[in-house]
């Protein structure tokens, strides 16, 4: 089956290595979990495949986990329905044996050299890049095991598989904990923000100013200064905001008898 030029090929032209279908790599299969021969139970999810369990209700459902699809570590899951919604996944590698969605694509790998973990990574690229939605364009919504095992696959040695999931693997978890520190970084921000706030609108702008409670009780708090260090601040400021002139006359009543005057 020919498909869309403008989305699957100028993602795959940009591979180094020569390209083989996917069907080379990997096979379809689909093992019902009749008797319920499995009961853990997965989920592809945004962070991947993770455990679930029976009783949660969110996600893709059967009322039936007979009818649920068995899965096995290396496997790779795909969700390829509703490909007008993007911010769904839509690829995952399998952690361990276990039971998801009839409507996961399961591919499994064949032949020999192929490491999953590296597929996972090329089909995730794909993901991100909205290939998959692209290829459902129109009024497709979805596409099936027949159109994925086609999909162009690098014909990769298994020595650079390897490689190259070493340090991915390295690179994203260093990457992810950048973000991580970020997030934290930010929360801190927005605390540090609010305090500023606070700060400046029940202490004013003097860091030593204290909150005393003037009469009558239902007037609010008002910021007081106290000591010769917190008043010469004071002064300064009152010269850069009353000009150079006015500076003089701080200056004389800036003695310690002026300051009793003024502030004690």
């Amino acid at each position: 089956m020919t498909m869309p030029r403008d989305f699957l090929e100028d993602f795959t032209d940009t591979s180094l290595w020569a390209k083989v279908p996917a069907k080379h790599r990997f096979q379809f299969k689909k093992d019902v979990n009749r008797g319920m021969k499995e009961n853990h139970r997965l989920a592809l999810t945004m962070r991947g495949v993770i455990d679930r369990s029976l009783e949660d209700s969110e996600g893709l459902q059967t009322s039936d986990f007979e009818g649920y699809q068995i899965f096995e570590k290396g496997d790779l899951a795909f969700k390829l329905i509703d490909l007008q919604n993007i911010k769904t996944s839509r690829v995952g590698l399998v952690p361990r044996r276990g039971i998801m969605s009839p409507a996961y694509v399961r591919l499994s790998p064949i032949a020999e050299g192929t490491k999953s973990e590296f597929f996972f990574w090329y089909f995730y690229a794909a993901y991100v890049g909205n290939i998959f939605n692209g290829m459902g364009g129109g009024i497709r919504q979805n596409l099936n095991q027949s159109e994925l095992l086609e999909f162009p696959v690098p014909d990769i040695s298994k020595s650079d598989q390897e490689s190259i999931v070493r340090f991915l693997d390295h690179e994203t978890a260093r990457i992810d904990g950048l973000i991580e520190k970020k997030y934290r970084f930010l929360a801190l921000l927005k605390e540090k923000r609010i305090k500023t706030i606070t700060s400046a609108v029940t202490k004013g702008l003097i860091p030593e100013a204290l909150i005393i409670r003037h009469s009558p009780s239902r007037m609010p708090f008002f910021p007081v200064c106290t000591g010769f260090a917190c008043r010469s601040r004071l002064l300064d400021k009152l010269c850069l905001v009353l000009g150079d002139l006015s500076c003089g006359l701080i200056a004389i009543l800036g003695s310690a008898a002026g300051l009793t005057r003024l502030f004690g």
